[in-house]
């Protein structure tokens, strides 16, 4: 039914995540998401001569109609029991064993996954080795468009889903299937905001064009060099590494990353950065643990922060705990 009286209204450039649920709900696909002029970056844009006014645009919106958040239930530091796993994993390796979890519950996984353009998308998968792609951290615009027609095939059919995501997808995730939430476990990252992709990969094609080289693969906090110490990488068809660098070193891209200088402007006015969590497990490095209280834990260079923030999170981790540590 079409609304007569409803005044069209999309998210501002200082609003919106750039997560494509406007477009993806529009009845007459006439939403497209366009660069603007000054920082190549994309917003989304109507063809007026195509709406019909149904408003389902702006109300699908996290931007517009943002979800409410709840103070999370318990803080937990946490890590893999998995050497190698933790080694390759951005800090606890917490991610990757939520993973795995749900992959032995029957469930399918969502992570963030470069193409072979270094553009990062999210996918769903019911494989063990998709991990290794989701796995570690990705400083860079990730797009969410080709996930949500995938979600909803795989929930009407009655498929259980674990996604881990930016806090800001997780709220697009959770307006366009709050039909399905008993169905979906939501994890979102602790957030420094994303640089633009297209920032990515004209930092990439620099360095080749300088090195005489060509990229088949990119790590913001490589293993090789240890993860904490933000080491980014640039590997070759024959898997050497031709360029190698720290923020500390002067990186470009790093500093405009950390320094916060590079972001979409939305990041600069985020919603999401607050104690308030809109999913039911939060994760991130502990970078404060031992800060205000002792810890018996000699190294906490990969430490994860486990927030329990609903029920249904604190349930998983209870039943995962049982059967780990108790069969």
């Amino acid at each position: 039914m079409v609304d007569d009286d409803y005044i069209m209204k999309l998210a501002s450039k200082e609003t919106c995540t750039g997560c494509n649920a406007c477009a993806y709900v529009c009845p007459r696909k006439c939403i497209d998401f366009k660069d603007d002029k000054t920082y190549n970056i994309a917003y989304p844009v109507i063809n007026e001569n195509e709406c019909i006014n149904c408003g389902k645009c702006s109300k699908i919106c996290p931007a517009l109609n943002p979800i409410e958040g709840v103070v999370p239930l318990k803080a937990y530091a946490a890590w893999s029991s998995d050497t190698e796993e933790r080694r390759t994993s951005a800090s606890g390796g917490i991610g990757t064993e939520i993973y795995k979890y749900a992959l032995d519950l029957g469930w399918n996984i969502v992570g963030a996954t470069f193409d072979n353009d270094f553009q990062v998308c999210l996918k769903v998968s019911d494989k063990l080795n998709s991990i290794k792609e989701f796995k570690n951290s990705k400083y860079v615009f990730s797009s969410i468009k080709s996930l949500f027609q995938e979600l909803d095939i795989r929930l009407k059919s009655g498929a259980k889903i674990v996604v881990i995501a930016l806090p800001c997808q997780i709220a697009a995730i959770k307006k366009m299937f709050y039909r399905y939430l008993d169905n979906l476990l939501l994890v979102d990252l602790v957030c420094h905001g994303v640089t633009p992709a297209d920032y990515l990969i004209q930092h990439i094609r620099s360095i080749e064009h300088k090195k005489d080289n060509k990229a088949i693969s990119v790590f913001f906090r490589d293993p090789a060099y240890s993860t904490d110490t933000f080491t980014f990488t640039l590997y070759n068809a024959k898997n050497d590494c031709f360029y190698a660098k720290r923020t500390a070193n002067r990186d470009s891209y790093q500093v405009g990353y950390h320094r916060m200088i590079s972001y979409r402007e939305n990041c600069y006015h985020c919603q999401f950065a607050r104690q308030h969590r809109i999913s039911d497990i939060t994760i991130s490095d502990y970078k404060g643990l031992g800060k205000y209280a002792p810890s018996n834990i000699i190294d906490n260079r990969q430490v994860s922060c486990i927030l329990v923030n609903t029920d249904k999170g604190k349930t998983l981790l209870i039943i995962y705990l049982k059967r780990k540590y108790c069969c």
